[in-house]
């Protein structure tokens, strides 16, 4: 599968889904983080997005930040020291997420899967 400008957008919404669903299960699991506000899950989301798009290029196709370059490559203090404090907050989020997510489980346009997430 290779994503181009044409498909991002019915790419994205289905990278889109599944971390707004991840998030709602992290925030559920942990009785919601105090002033987890809308923003915040919003803010929170697109930055989850950028991680994947950044860990797995095949589904993005747009440069990430050095906060998401950080979590990406493993750099814990480069992640502390470049994250806004909503992204230090979320950083263990980003991590269950990045290493949970497989490309194989997500109905992806132009890719075979068993699954029908």
């Amino acid at each position: 599968m290779e994503t181009t400008r044409d498909n991002y957008t019915e790419v994205r919404k289905v990278t889109e889904n599944y971390v707004i669903e991840q998030l709602n299960n992290y925030l559920t699991k942990r009785n919601h983080i105090p002033g987890t506000s809308d923003d915040t899950i919003m803010h929170v989301t697109d930055i989850g997005i950028s991680i994947l798009e950044t860990k797995h290029p095949e589904i993005g196709i747009y440069q990430s930040g050095s906060f998401v370059n950080s979590i990406v490559n493993n750099d814990l203090q480069g992640a502390f020291g470049n994250g806004d404090s909503i992204n230090q907050e979320f950083i263990k989020f980003y991590l269950i997420l990045m290493y949970n997510f497989s490309i194989y489980n997500l109905p992806y346009p132009n890719h075979h899967n068993e699954n029908n997430y």
